[in-house]
């Protein structure tokens, strides 16, 4: 059975549909198999930004969206920094599962998933927002690259 470490915007709606855990929000439990899914940084932001904005990005894009996977991890896992981050994962033997690659990786365990929950507000990032995004997400591009290259 697999448990969700589940960082908002990364995938954890199409698991859930899909039955892989039963609840929303279920974290790190050694005894069951943990699954963490990493969201390229300027995905997961726009698609938070699309679904609790109010539509100016500007106003919407503060610090507790900066590098939010790897806050989120140092606080849920309760380590330090990335580098304890991977060390967590590595030792508790966590899947890890860049979202972009879902549906193939988990097929390979005998799922199907469907891509569900998608935002529906339109919205075309100019370069200097792409830019912004990117200088306050140099911790997630980190993660989101080690758990791809894995």
């Amino acid at each position: 059975m697999y448990k969700l470490i589940h960082i908002p915007k990364t995938g954890g709606t199409s698991l859930r549909i899909s039955g892989i855990y039963g609840e929303h929000k279920i974290g790190y439990d050694p005894k069951f198999v943990n699954l963490i899914l990493i969201r390229n940084p300027l995905d997961r932001t726009l698609s938070h930004f699309k679904e609790k904005s109010n539509g100016e990005f500007l106003s919407w894009f503060e610090p507790k969206y900066y590098d939010y996977q790897t806050n989120y991890l140092i606080k849920y896992l309760n380590v330090k920094n990335l580098e304890q981050i991977k060390d967590f994962i590595i030792k508790n033997k966590i899947i890890t599962i860049p979202t972009d690659e879902l549906t193939s990786r988990m097929k390979k365990l005998g799922y199907n998933i469907p891509h569900v929950n998608k935002a529906t507000i339109e919205f075309n990032p100019s370069k200097e927002i792409i830019n912004l995004i990117e200088s306050k997400n140099k911790l997630d591009k980190e993660l989101y690259e080690w758990v791809k290259s894995k």
